[in-house]
């Protein structure tokens, strides 16, 4: 008999928590999380936040749920950085957070083309590597300072033992892409040693439990703990897995379009990501910036709240034209990662008249976050089929609008997340039904895609 699955997910605005039972969920919940900003570009949260989170949601699930747990595992945001010094720890800085913007303007053209090609991840102040520079640079920490993030703070917490996964790894910038350990050169660059860093192990090693924890939370004491993975990276797994389809957009926060194989793609000029999952699968794309945090951003401009703006969204979206009446919209309120990796890249409207309505704004809000993606198509999916995931598609309009923009078909699936991505990475079955009788498929109206295709050639120009 198949015993339960516990996944952790701590993502950039939220830790969800799941129990998956021969594919099924059988319990989840979710807790929003606090960041932190200050002068400079710093973006964090809270360590000690993050694991009272973490204890509450596992201390509110039915005992009788608890009970069936067999294994956890734990699926974190890429590109976090938490400095140790002397056993202390507080704050774990965020892909978003831009302290290192200046350093890496000046990081020379060929050093940084080089470390991309040796780590897969390009070299933009979201990557910890980027982090790591300025604090070596502003001596901002002790030369001894142990450079941790989200997965070694949890594999402590919920082991003893501090570890991170090959793919979590391989998105700090730092991770021989090849290898699948600490690239020397990189290392020697930054002026840090082997040791500072945690081992880099594979998804499926088994950590034994803490004791502490058993009794904290009702597992049992011969818990298997899994390392797992990244939040990207297994939400792609996710799709292949359920579905059988390699390609992925996630919408949350930000975006990404994903594609999962057994090779790598870096190209120095649009410099997708490509992360190491396994030893077989590599997942390659390209990240932005601006996805759901520019809706939210919207919302707020708009309408004043959130409920609100959702509400009336699917009407907006029926009643305005493609092309929101010629009023042009640059989604870059977060700067820009793929394919400008520019961080100080600004939005804003282009081609507002006196005559300009609200409602042709707010779609051209819209029309901007997903005719950005669309620029990353033809290099990462091209024109195969592809898996849907995160709250952007809460809203049954956003998605069948992405694949109007996108003009590919598109399946939606409650299990294309990433705690679905660590059961079946981990314990589920390897080779599940792929025969798609309990997913949504959504396929794209021509005659929209074609206007699409019209619309975005031109739409951005700088």
């Amino acid at each position: 008999m198949e015993q339960g699955f516990l996944g952790i997910d701590v993502g950039s605005t939220a830790i969800k928590v799941g129990i998956i039972v021969k594919g099924t969920s059988i319990y989840h919940s979710s807790q929003a999380l606090t960041t932190y900003d200050e002068e400079g570009g710093a973006r964090y949260q809270k360590a000690t936040e993050i694991l009272q989170t973490i204890a509450g949601l596992l201390s509110e699930i039915p005992r009788e749920f608890m009970e069936q747990v067999g294994s956890l595992s734990f699926s974190v945001a890429m590109h976090s950085l938490m400095p140790v010094v002397n056993g202390q720890f507080d704050k774990i800085f965020l892909w978003s957070d831009q302290q290192a913007t200046e350093v890496i303007r000046q990081l020379p053209v060929a050093t940084a083309r080089r470390f991309y090609l040796r780590s897969g991840t390009p070299i933009h102040p979201m990557s910890t590597f980027a982090k790591i520079l300025y604090f070596q640079q502003a001596h901002t920490y002790p030369v001894n300072t142990y450079w941790w993030g989200l997965k070694e703070l949890l594999m402590d917490y919920f082991t003893g033992q501090v570890a991170i996964d090959v793919a979590t790894a391989s998105a700090t910038g730092m991770c021989n892409l090849e290898s699948g350990q600490w690239d020397e050169e990189i290392l020697a660059y930054l002026g840090v040693e082997k040791g500072q860093l945690a081992p880099i192990v594979p998804a499926d090693q088994v950590f034994k439990i803490r004791e502490e924890q058993v009794k904290q939370f009702g597992l049992k004491p011969q818990t298997s703990v899994y390392c797992g993975a990244s939040d990207g990276c297994l939400a792609t797994y996710a799709g292949l897995a359920t579905t059988g389809i390699a390609n992925s957009l996630t919408i949350g926060t930000s975006a990404a379009l994903r594609s999962i194989g057994p090779d790598s793609k870096l190209d120095v000029i649009q410099q997708p990501f490509s992360y190491r999952l396994t030893d077989k699968l590599f997942v390659s794309g390209g990240p932005s910036n601006n996805g759901g945090s520019v809706l939210a951003w919207a919302s707020g401009i708009f309408s004043g709240d959130s409920s609100t703006f959702f509400r009336e969204l699917p009407e907006i979206l029926e009643t305005t034209p493609i092309g929101a009446g010629g009023v042009k919209f640059y989604p870059f309120l977060n700067g820009e990662r793929a394919p400008y990796w520019d961080a100080e890249l600004t939005g804003g409207f282009q081609n507002l008249r006196i005559t300009t309505t609200r409602q042709e704004m707010i779609r051209s809000v819209v029309e901007g976050i997903l005719l950005n993606l669309r620029t990353l198509k033809p290099s990462i999916i091209g024109s195969g089929a592809l898996t849907l995931s995160g709250g952007f598609f809460d809203t049954p309009e956003l998605a069948q609008l992405t694949v109007d923009v996108l003009g590919n078909e598109a399946v939606l699936a409650k299990e294309n997340e990433p705690i679905f991505g660590l059961y079946y990475l981990l314990v589920g079955d390897k080779n599940p039904d792929v025969s798609l009788t309990n997913v949504e498929k959504i396929v794209p109206n021509r005659e929209k895609s074609e206007l699409y295709e019209k619309l975005h050639q031109g739409y951005f120009k700088f």
